[in-house]
């Protein structure tokens, strides 16, 4: 059903998003500590790459520049919240705004016209030479 369909995209939305900040996170640690730089650089990518099953997860129940914009958007603004929440940095008025208009451009992104997904045509040596 439609309604199941959506809540696999939601769902798979915020793991990537979760996923993703705590790779940010795991960044961020890394540039703290020198002496554990390269432990902290694995840790976040070894959580980092199964995020990326999610996305192409998403690519299959939804229009693909749909699904990267809300996933790269969204992964954006979920980092942006955990490295304030855990590092409380000065933001100015002027980067909240910033940070608005993007969740702005997601939610145009999301309403706008679905369009369709298709399969690639698989072109046969035949179908090459057809005028």
């Amino acid at each position: 059903t439609q309604q199941r369909a959506m809540l696999k995209i939601a769902l798979f939305l915020g793991l990537f998003w979760l996923i993703q900040s705590l790779v940010t996170i795991g960044f961020k640690l890394s540039s703290l500590h020198d002496k554990q730089f390269w432990l902290w650089v694995c840790a976040a990518h070894a959580i980092g790459v199964p995020s990326l099953w999610f996305l192409v997860r998403l690519y299959k129940e939804m229009n693909e520049p749909v699904a990267f914009g809300l996933a790269m958007g969204g992964a954006f603004l979920a980092s942006q919240i955990a490295l304030f929440l855990a590092f409380k940095p000065a933001t100015s008025l002027l980067q909240w705004v910033g940070v608005l208009a993007i969740c702005a451009g997601m939610v145009m992104l999301a309403v706008g016209s679905p369009g369709t997904t298709q399969p690639p045509v698989a072109q046969t040596p035949q179908a090459a030479e057809m005028p």
